[in-house]
């Protein structure tokens, strides 16, 4: 009994372990562009993320002598460009505390959810041009109020959440550009970002057969991979306890 408890524990940890992504971080000043100032930056290399690997369970800096986990805190800012990324990667800010801005652009960005972005609540500015979104639920940033700016340029935005923008009141600079739905943008105006906000109330919300479809093939896809990971471990617990019941008869 005590040998199959193991194997089950076993297999636990080897799961978790194949949910988790490790992080390299290459440290360094960088302008944090709207405020013109420069701050300490994690630049992120060799990420790829899916929906089963996007928890991060290591940051390894990419020169040890010129980065301690001393300085974790004054990192203000992460740069993630240019990577394999479909899911964005959840647990940086067990390691860096008071992040106000996040670059995220030309990457294969899929999906954005509230639990990617709820451990954000300094963050100021954030950049998710060129990337591959369709569908933003309105619960998104419910706390992320401290949002300035955002950049969803050149996205393929069909559904945005009516109350996406509503909770972010000091949000003065909006980029919609380039979209399905929405083609618009404000710059340094509430006024525009109002506009904006009734513009994805009016266009963006009413969710058409096609989003719908994309939707209900997003979950599918989820069951299908979920479905998959119960079959490994059943097949997996199989085995062992057979190979567990041969041993006793053996021993026997």
């Amino acid at each position: 009994m005590k040998f199959l408890l193991s194997v089950i524990a076993a297999l636990i940890v080897a799961i978790k372990i194949s949910n988790s992504v490790e992080i390299e971080c290459f440290f360094d000043n960088e302008l944090l562009f709207d405020d013109m100032k420069v701050v300490y930056t994690c630049t992120v290399l060799h990420l790829t993320t899916n929906q089963a690997d996007r928890n991060i369970t290591k940051l390894t800096p990419t020169d040890e002598r010129s980065h301690s986990v001393d300085k974790n805190n004054e990192v203000y800012q992460l740069y993630i460009i240019h990577q394999k990324m479909e899911y964005f990667p959840r647990g940086f800010t067990d390691y860096f505390k008071n992040i106000e801005a996040i670059h995220a652009g030309m990457n294969e960005l899929k999906y954005l959810e509230r639990d990617d972005m709820k451990d954000f609540q300094k963050l100021r500015f954030l950049y998710l041009y060129s990337n591959h979104l369709e569908n933003l639920q309105s619960d998104v940033f419910l706390d992320n109020l401290e949002l300035e700016y955002v950049s969803f340029y050149n996205n393929r935005l069909m559904h945005i959440g009516s109350k996406l923008l509503t909770p972010l009141k000091k949000l003065r600079t909006a980029y919609f550009n380039k979209n399905i739905c929405i083609d618009k943008q404000a710059v340094q105006s509430f006024k525009e970002v109002a506009e904006i906000r009734l513009e994805i109330s009016d266009r963006c919300s009413d969710i058409t057969d096609e989003d719908l479809m994309n939707v209900l093939k997003q979950n599918q896809d989820k069951i299908v991979s979920l479905e998959g990971v119960v079959s490994m471990i059943n097949q997996q617990l199989f085995e062992m306890i057979q190979h567990f019941n041969l041993s006793n008869k053996t021993e026997l």
